[in-house]
């Protein structure tokens, strides 16, 4: 996970943290990425596309990328890629949104450039994203990431489109004048979603990590793959996008475990 700064201190910080923080705050990053993977790109007829993006040479190359299963990093943003953790977001008095993304933890949409790195474009495109779906949302431009400066300020044009697509997005389905909470968020700014599934990874690992020294154990997990148990397992615990699993470093098999969000 990179780090800013990318320290000695830093390095303390994270390593003398409990392993749910520290599984948050991974998971939080991680959660800015998009799990290569299959998915069915569905774009609505009705979605905000004041430019037409969505009838490009460059969505049709992203469209085509996301469907195979292909690795999009290099569509996301920079910071999403670089700026994982900062200690500056877990002190008092500081902006804890420094290492996250603010739209993306508050309204679950996911946006992509529509040419990868080094080329950049001033359009994005917003998606809710799941492990089967890269649902379209909007398209906009890079005004949308613009806060205003003091309290009570207009949003500008673009950042009140995507408000009002996420409120008509968060009202599926619920009743006429009733309360909901959308997207909770914790102290920390991260999603409800990502700390729980923290507390449920550490669960996981306490009580299957004693397990790992038992031959049986091993027997029963290899009994649901396809591989052949090696005569000396080195099995060590890993994440890969935001499940977890065991991988075996003799044979190279990965058992997942529990999955995660995308």
């Amino acid at each position: 996970m990179p780090t800013f700064p990318n320290n000695r201190d830093t390095k303390s910080i994270l390593e003398a943290k409990h392993l749910t923080d520290l599984l948050t705050i991974y998971l939080g990053w991680k959660l800015r990425h998009i799990t290569p993977r299959h998915r069915t790109v569905i774009v609505q007829d009705t979605l905000y596309d004041p430019h037409n993006s969505l009838n490009s040479a460059e969505f049709s190359i992203l469209k085509e990328k996301i469907e195979n299963g292909e690795d999009l990093i290099q569509y996301l943003s920079l910071k999403a890629q670089k700026q994982g953790y900062t200690p500056a977001s877990s002190q008092l008095s500081s902006d804890k949104w420094s290492d996250k993304d603010f739209l993306l933890n508050v309204m679950g949409f996911h946006h992509l450039h529509f040419k990868p790195l080094p080329e950049r474009t001033d359009n994005v495109v917003f998606a809710r994203v799941t492990r089967n779906n890269f649902e379209v949302v909007g398209v906009f431009n890079h005004d949308v990431f613009d806060v205003p400066e003091q309290m009570g300020e207009p949003l500008n044009s673009e950042r009140q489109k995507l408000w009002e697509i996420f409120d008509s997005f968060s009202m599926q389905g619920t009743a006429p004048n009733s309360i909901f909470v959308p997207s909770p968020i914790s102290l920390s700014a991260h999603t409800f979603q990502v700390v729980t599934l923290a507390i449920e990874y550490v669960r996981v690992i306490k009580e299957l990590d004693p397990k790992l020294d038992d031959g049986e154990y091993i027997k029963l997990l290899y009994s649901k793959t396809d591989a052949t148990l090696p005569s000396k397992p080195k099995l060590e615990w890993v994440i890969r996008g935001t499940d977890i699993g065991i991988c075996d470093k003799e044979s190279n098999v990965y058992m997942t475990l529990r999955y995660g969000i995308n």
